[in-house]
């Protein structure tokens, strides 16, 4: 924001594309076969994916006691049914 002089509207919002554009592009390499083992591309992935559960709106990982707590016990302690 100080860099370029944008408010901060505008600036959340060149994020949020990037991180749009960062999904497409790592869905897109788990459809196609690359050089690198699938293997290690779904650890990155699922990192990816923890990261973005955790900070999606507000700081999940520092505020844990809501909203963070309640998926993982939502998770391993009550599972959806089969």
């Amino acid at each position: 924001m100080q860099q370029y002089g944008v408010p901060k509207e505008i600036a959340y919002e060149s994020l949020q594309n990037r991180l749009t554009n960062a999904w497409k592009d790592m869905n897109q390499e788990c459809l196609n076969p690359t050089a690198a083992a699938m293997p290690l591309l779904m650890r990155v992935f699922n990192l990816a994916r923890v990261i973005n559960l955790l900070y999606d709106g507000d700081d999940g990982y520092t505020h844990s006691s809501a909203r963070t707590k309640e998926m993982i016990t939502s998770v391993l302690l009550d599972p959806f049914p089969i």
